[in-house]
């Protein structure tokens, strides 16, 4: 019979199709629960937002490292001085709204210059990243600009750095950012880092 035969030919169709839209709102819905998923890095001198400073620490200050997303996920944290290679601080699980805090296991003095932390997290649908820069060096001195800021920093404020490092220029403490003094080829690498994020 030619009508029982399409009835049976519908329910071929009908069962798996249905069974594939399941499986496509099955598969949609995390997404939707998980929108807006964020993570955020910044120490205890600031640095909260995207990509932010973090401020400056002399070698006698505490330095905290917060790390927060808003939903559970796995997170990797690396951290690198200027010019450096970066290396891995922790690997693992983070928990939805709980700052996680990490400071560092060596002495101030060792940690002289500039530093990034980058977060990088993800769940089962959604990924989000964040850095946070800081630098570690002795008290600035009276009468001393405050250093340029990573969010202020540009590829001529590099140049200027470079020049000066190589006496072609006079000297502005305002780019040795990593208070170290003076301003050489390690400050114009790390302005050009600013300049291009």
């Amino acid at each position: 019979m030619p009508g029982l035969k399409s009835c049976r030919m519908w329910r071929r169709i009908a069962m798996p199709l249905a069974a594939c839209l399941l499986c496509a709102v099955l598969l949609v819905s995390p997404v939707a629960a998980q929108g807006g998923f964020t993570v955020d890095v910044w120490t205890n001198k600031g640095g909260n937002g995207q990509n932010a400073s973090g401020g400056s620490f002399g070698v006698n200050d505490q330095i905290v490292v917060y790390v927060q997303a808003s939903h559970d996920c796995l997170a990797s944290i690396t951290y690198a001085a200027a010019g450096k290679q970066a290396e891995l601080a922790y690997q693992g699980p983070l928990q939805a709204g709980k700052p996680m805090t990490m400071t560092p296991t060596v002495a101030g003095t060792e940690l002289l210059g500039s530093w990034i932390l980058v977060v990088e997290a993800w769940t089962n649908t959604s990924f989000a990243s964040d850095s946070v820069t800081f630098t570690v060096g002795n008290a600035v001195p009276a009468g001393v600009p405050p250093a340029l800021t990573p969010d202020a920093a540009t590829a001529l404020d590099s140049l200027k750095a470079l020049k000066m490092s190589q006496g072609a220029m006079a000297v502005d403490l305002s780019l040795d950012v990593d208070r170290d003094g003076k301003v050489t080829a390690d400050d114009a690498r790390l302005i050009l880092t600013w300049a291009v994020q």
